[in-house]
């Protein structure tokens, strides 16, 4: 007894492991967060991306002629949309990959021009463009400080009375989306086996007839291969065209920056998730159905978070319910996340009418809480 006694671990030395164990896998949950984060977080151009641009380059070059070569700087020409007959959509290509967009403000020739900001920018000083960015005026730093759309004499950022304002598009643009900032925009990821179990057109054309009924914006964009180069090998081509997508139409459409949401199904939905969790600045949900995983969720550690809506069926074979499905929920939750899950009674890996379902849930939510940053 006092040998076995003797060999036997003492509880002091068991802790220790214990504690030792946990802290290597704290360490690596943490490396793993920080690689798939640089890989999944999207740039995200502010409101008055131009304005912006524009007060870096002053802080870069304290001389008068780099004002001469701003009309320079905005010279790239913006990518053309047409508007695809089979999908009723506008399409969008950029280094072969294509996404297709709908919404209340596109018509059978294109986008339609928003007549509020068109008030807006007829209304706006000569020397500031629409957006705020100042092109000719005062030499003094104080007077291009103001036209940039710091405040003075009771105007906010963004310009003159009617235009833009601080809270992103206010003032003009009652009616639209969610609220008076400009339309909610949705981005809807396909699920895996495109074009093989499934047409993406087809898939592309449903999304029309809810874009009209809830009065937003539906960014549809198509991964390069059969499903996201991410889920196969980690790359991140597909996801640079996702951040290009959503800053995009944020350039031509009048989007309310703080109702962006992220949805999908399978693949799509795990994209949706993994999206979601490491840009909490830019998504206000994820909706997501028969969802795999969600690559190292970050935990919820400030004030701002995205809303979680999942739905997995009870009879799901390809992720099954009780090995994936309720796993990935707890781990989100534990993470510090608001999950709304929803079992799919009796349903299979393909579920039917959960987009119709969530949707509402989605767009009754209060607005994103605008952070607070230090323009650099």
């Amino acid at each position: 007894d006092r040998l076995q006694a003797a060999l036997r671990p003492s509880n002091s030395s068991l802790a220790r492991k214990t504690m030792g164990t946990r802290n290597e896998q704290r360490k690596k949950d943490a490396s793993q967060i920080a690689i798939q984060g640089e890989i999944l977080t999207l740039q995200f151009e502010p409101d008055n991306f131009e304005a912006e641009a524009f007060r870096r380059l002053r802080r870069m070059f304290r001389a008068p002629w780099i004002y001469s070569l701003w009309p320079m700087l905005l010279s790239e020409p913006e990518p053309e949309m047409l508007l695809d007959d089979e999908t009723s959509a506008l399409k969008l290509e950029h280094n072969g990959h294509i996404a297709y967009i709908h919404g209340p403000l596109i018509n059978d020739e294109g986008p339609v021009e928003d007549e509020h900001a068109k008030e807006a920018s007829e209304d706006a000083d000569p020397g500031v463009l629409p957006d705020g960015a100042y092109i000719q005026g005062s030499d003094s730093d104080t007077a291009r400080d103001e036209e940039l759309g710091r405040e003075s004499n009771g105007q906010t950022a963004g310009g003159a009375e009617g235009g833009s304002t601080e809270e992103g598009m206010g003032g003009g643009n009652d009616g639209y989306g969610c609220g008076e900032n400009g339309l909610a925009l949705l981005l809807v990821l396909h699920g895996a086996d495109k074009n093989t179990l499934w047409d993406f057109k087809r898939h592309v054309a449903t999304w029309a007839e809810r874009a009209q009924k809830h009065n937003i914006l539906v960014v549809c964009p198509k991964a390069h291969g059969t499903t996201w180069d991410y889920v196969e090998t980690g790359a991140r081509k597909d996801i640079q065209f996702i951040e290009f997508c959503i800053n995009t139409v944020r350039r031509t459409f009048p989007v309310d920056s703080l109702r962006i949401a992220v949805l999908g199904n399978n693949d799509g939905g795990s994209m949706a998730l993994s999206l979601a969790a490491h840009n909490p600045e830019i998504f206000q949900a994820a909706m997501s159905a028969s969802a795999g995983f969600c690559a190292a969720a970050p935990l919820v550690r400030g004030l701002r978070s995205p809303k979680i809506f999942m739905r997995h069926g009870e009879l799901d074979t390809t992720f099954s319910l009780q090995s994936v499905g309720f796993p990935l929920r707890d781990r989100l939750k534990r993470a510090g996340y608001d999950v709304d899950f929803r079992l799919g009674r009796g349903q299979p890996h393909i579920l039917q009418g959960w987009e119709d379902e969530f949707l509402p849930d989605w767009l009754s939510l209060p607005p994103l809480e605008r952070l607070n940053k230090e323009v650099l």
